[in-house]
């Protein structure tokens, strides 16, 4: 470098030095006239001739000589100075990729921590966007399911009237099953009774069947009072003429109590007061039906046509006796208790319905309301006179009170139906014994085939 840079100073000098001489040269040359140039006054066009062409000679001798030098010396000052730059820029280009290189290699792992960050904060700009933007709609849709709300609030306003429908139509389904099985279960028990079934209190004919119904007078039924103080009991029953009582044991409550747990003294075994009302429902079937227990037939006999016709007359009497059963069975299954002791779990509304009639005023409502009371319940509501005051509340209650009502009476429409096959069934026996009368058929005297008297 130092070597290189010191012949291009010498260099440069020199020329400069020859550039300086040559303008010196000029300079100090002596001046001619410019008319010397051109002619003399008073000189021929032969002599003017000689004497241009001799100043032609003396300006090649004195100027183009010393000027042919020039090219030369900057030919070789261009050479030179041209190899210096290019040397120059070399050492130039080497120094500043160097520099360069150092630069990128000491803040390259600055930029890459500042293009994490820059990266980072972009994602995390991002993130807060979406949150926000997420905010915004949760806000909205928020907002949107408030007023959803309030204006279901507003249309759907919830009152007593409406909860005490809701309620008693939760506990009817399940008393409703309730009052199917019962009635089916009663005309099985007496068909029992009119088959002489083996097991049954008929199954060694009409005496057995009348030593229990006996027993069960005495023990829970009887009026000592009655057939002028000798009525086979001297001491007054648990439930005195509840068997002959239809008005007393199935229509002066909802619900009869076939739950009550207090315990009764029999001689056969102490019961329930519960079974004992359900005892007097199945007397009391006897005494408005007229049912009559039949007398079995001997195995032997059997074989006989007479004995055959026998039992023949017997189911059919079975029969009949269960198509006119069935109202009485039907009564009675609409007032058994809807929940077993011990099983209240099952009917949870149970509990609602004994408090919506206390406080209307109803008194010693069953805890296990049949299906019977839960149907009064809503009747009950009718009565009183807040239900028509809440009528005026929002035209959205008063439209959901109209639906219930409907549907109500839907509901005892089917009831109606329900009762109305069995009084058919009923009228269809009757007018089949007043057929046999009018044929003269001999069964119509007989008052056991004659269960409508």
């Amino acid at each position: 470098m130092t070597t290189n840079g010191g012949m291009t100073r010498k260099a440069g000098r020199a020329g400069l030095m020859l550039v300086f001489a040559t303008l010196a040269f000029i300079a100090l040359m002596a001046p001619r006239p410019a008319a010397a140039q051109c002619e003399v006054p008073g000189v021929t066009n032969a002599t003017a001739a000689g004497i241009a062409a001799a100043n032609t000679a003396s300006l090649n001798a004195n100027y183009l000589a010393p000027v042919g030098i020039l090219p030369a010396a900057w030919t070789v000052s261009i050479t030179i100075v041209q190899g210096t730059l290019i040397t120059a820029l070399k050492v130039f280009e080497t120094t500043l990729l160097n520099r360069l290189r150092k630069f990128w290699e000491d803040y390259l792992q600055a930029m890459k921590d500042q293009t994490s960050e820059l990266n980072a904060s972009l994602s995390d700009g991002t993130r807060q966007l979406n949150s926000l933007y997420d905010t915004g709609n949760m806000t909205s849709n928020q907002r949107a399911v408030q007023n959803a709300e309030v204006q279901a609030k507003k249309q759907y306003l919830p009152t007593d009237a409406g909860c005490r429908f809701d309620t008693a139509g939760a506990m009817m389904g399940r008393t409703t099953n309730v009052s199917r099985a019962v009635s089916s279960g009663l005309g099985g028990d007496f068909n029992k009774i009119g088959l002489n079934t083996k097991g049954s209190d008929s199954a060694k004919g009409p005496g057995q069947l009348l030593k229990a119904r006996w027993e069960r007078y005495a023990n829970l039924f009887c009026d000592k009072d009655a057939n002028g103080g000798n009525a086979g009991c001297t001491a007054t029953t648990p439930l005195v003429n509840a068997h002959v009582l239809p008005g007393k044991t199935l229509f002066a409550q909802e619900t009869i109590p076939m739950d009550d747990q207090t315990m009764l003294t029999m001689p056969s075994g102490n019961i329930t007061k519960g079974e004992a009302w359900r005892l007097a429902t199945n007397e009391l079937i006897y005494n408005i039906t007229g049912y009559e227990a039949s007398a079995p037939v001997p195995k032997d006999a059997l074989e006989s046509t007479v004995m055959q016709d026998r039992r023949a007359e017997q189911r059919g009497y079975a029969t009949q006796m269960d198509a006119v059963g069935a109202l009485i069975y039907g009564v009675i299954a609409d007032r058994v208790p809807g929940c077993a002791t011990g099983h209240e779990a099952d009917c949870k509304t149970a509990a609602d319905i004994h408090a919506l009639r206390i406080a209307e005023g109803i008194a010693n409502p069953s805890e296990h309301p049949s299906d019977r009371e839960v149907r009064q319940s809503v009747i009950e509501q009718l009565w009183d006179p807040n239900y028509y005051v809440d009528l005026g509340d929002s035209p959205s209650t008063t439209s959901r009170k109209e639906l219930y009502l409907s549907a109500y009476n839907l509901m005892l429409l089917y009831k109606v139906v329900e009762k109305t096959e069995k009084i058919a069934n009923a009228f269809a026996v009757q007018t089949a014994n007043l057929l046999d009368f009018a044929q003269g058929d001999n069964r119509y005297d007989q008052q056991t085939h004659n269960p409508i008297r």
